[in-house]
């Protein structure tokens, strides 16, 4: 059964500006029945800005905050570790956990500023009045923020015009961070227990007399009457060829033979070594002169301990002198008057123990040694006789482990070790004389006389001097040994350094150098790598910590002006939702004229006038702008019975479409003609009926008042 009361149809201005006059028919009102339910008859807005906008704003924020920490965190765990590292993931895994963090960062933070600029974008149109042109540009920011750059889009929407910009740039930014960790090539220092070469002059070869005989530097010699090493006499008897080769070469370089690494192409290890080594004491004498050059400026030899036999006392002696020269004085019978010193160096050979640090770069060997004792040598000219009860038969090649007892060791040892001094004496043994001198202009003068320099070279004639029987001019111990092709005239008042620094220097180098070459000996000892590998570096780290963290810095403000712009609205506002346009569009009869000019859609139909007019997005009250005065006289009240008029216009409750797109007013009758008391309680019941908001002109729409009913009633 239907309901028994009645509306009627009061027609508003039509699209030119007349009004019908039609009586009302069926088709132009919609009745409610009397079975009809509440929510049928009622669509009421809600208030209240939920828990899901404010998430969507809000935990993608603090999502992109603990991306950035947990990136910066596992970078820095990285940062030092070596490609290949079984704790950590393979390079390719790092960059594609960068590259996921980084995407998913930039879109956690597009994702707060976009739900920012829609929630601050419709707080914007209910502020002020904005020409629909502007309303557009700004909706469609984020498409294209370059067209926000127009003065008066700036003037009423900066904030949105920087949020959009930054929604475009952050993109940009997070592609720097996966860029902050670099692989760069490094060595891996690690450590572990090696066999490495070695030099063991006490090495007794496992009881192996054979094997003690071939790999000895030293001659080592048996006879009925027991063991005896020999060792090289001034002669050059005794000697092994392969160690005075070794000898000579070492000296002749000045610098240790280079070998295959044993450990890697760069590591470093210690180790102890015994070696020769020579003491020597100084003397320098008064000043001697001499009319010619009389004498050899360097002289080298054994001055002591071969008188016995043809074995080195343990205190055998070898001796160098050297001249330096003091002055030069002219004689009347064109005679040169020489004045100089004669340098001396005594030197006994001694056992030396060596920490030595042997280092190979890219296998390249660089030696480090520090002595740790000095010991003089044992007596080398007796032989060691077996045990009591025992033949040498027996002795020699029938001890078990090579027990040939502590003599025969000590003996061997320090035969070897005399064997590499003897081999290294032995090329500087000699002299070298020189053919002549400059002598120096009165500028060049001291109490005795004219200053003197033994010449060596010039440009012209080449070397002055000559060598008789000795390589010393080819060693360190020569001043001139390292000169350059380009050298021209060299001069010098001495031109040998006797230092035992040299000599003992020149003996380690040979050491050494036995080690390379024959490799007959190892000790095992603590090896530090330095392994080729790749490693991490977090050394860009300005490359994630600027993106990042600028971004979620400047995001905050935006982020705290999206939240007020949401709770000052009261209503979440949805994203680009074509709902949210079409519900907010309602109730402005000059919106929709101007708006159907363009019902085909398309940037070309788009009406001059539609973009010019000022839009304001509020309560609407349809002033009299909008109305014409026939239909303001019956708003009056001058034509049906039951109308009501608010003080500032029409509620937007009042206004509505009917099914054929007309604007109406559906007002239900009171049964009486006259205004009467009617206008009063229509006025009382006026706040408590629905009231419509959306777009309109600033004449038809008013403030939306927060917790007002808005909605429809049919």
């Amino acid at each position: 059964m239907h309901s028994s009361q009645k509306f009627h149809h009061i027609p508003l201005e039509d699209l030119s500006g007349n009004t019908s006059q039609k009586a009302p028919s069926n088709k132009q009102y919609h009745r409610v029945g009397q079975d009809a339910t509440a929510n049928d008859s009622i669509q009421q807005c809600r208030w209240g800005i939920g828990s899901r906008v404010p998430s969507l704003m809000v935990a993608p924020y603090i999502l992109g905050l603990l991306i950035a920490i947990a990136h910066l965190l596992t970078f820095q765990y990285f940062d030092g570790k070596y490609e290949n590292d079984p704790d950590i993931p393979d390079q390719a895994h790092i960059m594609t956990f960068a590259t996921i963090a980084a995407t998913v960062f930039s879109f956690s933070i597009r994702t707060t500023l976009a739900a920012v600029f829609t929630q601050y974008f419709w707080r914007l149109v209910r502020l002020s009045p904005i020409k629909l042109g502007i309303v557009e540009t700004l909706y469609t920011l984020r498409s294209n923020p370059v067209f926000g750059f127009q003065p008066q889009v700036l003037q009423h929407g900066s904030l949105l015009v920087a949020v959009a910009c930054q929604i475009w740039l952050i993109p940009i930014a997070t592609a720097f961070p996966p860029s902050s960790l670099s692989l760069d090539s490094a060595s891996y220092v690690h450590s572990d227990m090696a066999d490495v070469p070695t030099f063991n002059p006490s090495d007794m070869w496992n009881g192996d007399f054979k094997a003690l005989r071939d790999n000895s530097l030293a001659l080592v010699n048996s006879d009925p009457d027991g063991i005896y090493p020999l060792t090289p006499n001034p002669d050059g008897l005794w000697t092994k060829p392969s160690v005075s080769q070794l000898a000579f070469g070492t000296i002749v370089n000045g610098e240790v033979s280079n070998g295959p690494s044993p450990c890697g192409g760069s590591c470093s290890y210690h180790m102890t070594v015994d070696a020769p080594y020579l003491r020597c004491t100084n003397k320098t004498s008064p000043v001697l002169n001499m009319t010619s050059i009389e004498e050899p400026i360097y002289t080298a030899h054994w001055a002591s301990g071969y008188e016995n036999g043809d074995q080195p006392d343990r205190d055998a002696t070898f001796r160098f002198t050297n001249l330096v020269s003091v002055a030069a004085v002219d004689l009347d019978d064109d005679e040169t008057m020489l004045y100089y010193k004669r340098e001396t160096l005594l030197c006994v050979p001694h056992r030396v123990t060596y920490d030595v640090f042997q280092n190979y770069t890219h296998n390249q060997l660089t030696s480090k040694a520090t002595p740790k004792s000095v010991h003089p040598l044992v007596d080398l000219i007796d032989t060691v006789p077996p045990p009591a009860g025992k033949s040498v038969d027996q002795w020699i090649h029938h001890s078990k482990g090579g027990d040939w007892g502590p003599a025969v060791t000590e003996k061997v040892r320090d035969a070897n070790i005399m064997t590499l001094a003897v081999a290294m004496l032995s090329q500087l043994t000699g002299q070298y004389d020189s053919t002549t001198f400059q002598e120096g202009d009165d500028k060049h003068a001291n109490a005795i006389g004219r200053d003197f320099w033994w010449w060596y070279a010039d440009p012209d004639q080449g070397i002055y001097g000559y060598a008789n029987n000795t390589i010393a001019h080819y060693t360190p111990l020569f001043i001139a040994w390292n000169l350059k092709l380009s050298q021209g005239t060299y001069v010098s008042n001495s031109l040998f350094d006797l230092n035992s620094g040299i000599l003992n220097e020149m003996l380690l180098n040979i050491t050494l150098s036995a080690i390379v070459k024959y490799d007959r000996w190892t000790t095992r000892t603590n090896v530090t790598r330095h392994d080729p590998r790749q490693q991490y570096h977090f050394s860009r780290i300005q490359r994630l910590v600027i993106p990042y963290f600028g971004t979620l810095f400047i995001a905050l403000p935006f982020l705290v002006a999206g939240l007020w712009a949401l709770w000052t609205n009261g209503v979440p506002a949805t994203d680009h939702g074509f709902l949210q346009i079409l519900m907010t569009t309602r109730g402005s009869p000059t919106v929709d004229r101007l708006a159907a000019g363009g019902c085909l859609g398309g940037e070309v139909n788009v009406p001059n006038k539609l973009k010019d007019l000022p839009v304001q997005f509020g309560e609407v009250v349809l002033g009299s702008s909008s109305s014409s005065s026939s239909s303001s006289s019956k708003l009056d009240g001058g034509g049906g019975g039951g109308l009501r008029k608010r003080k500032r216009g029409l509620s937007g409750s009042e206004a509505n479409d009917d099914r054929d797109g007309s604007q109406v007013r559906l007002v239900p009758e009171s049964g009486s003609g006259d205004g009467g008391g009617g206008d009063v309680a229509d006025d009382e019941a006026g706040s408590r009926q629905l009231a419509l908001a959306g777009f309109g002109t600033p004449d038809e729409v008013t403030g939306i008042t927060r917790g007002r009913s808005y909605g429809v009633d049919w």
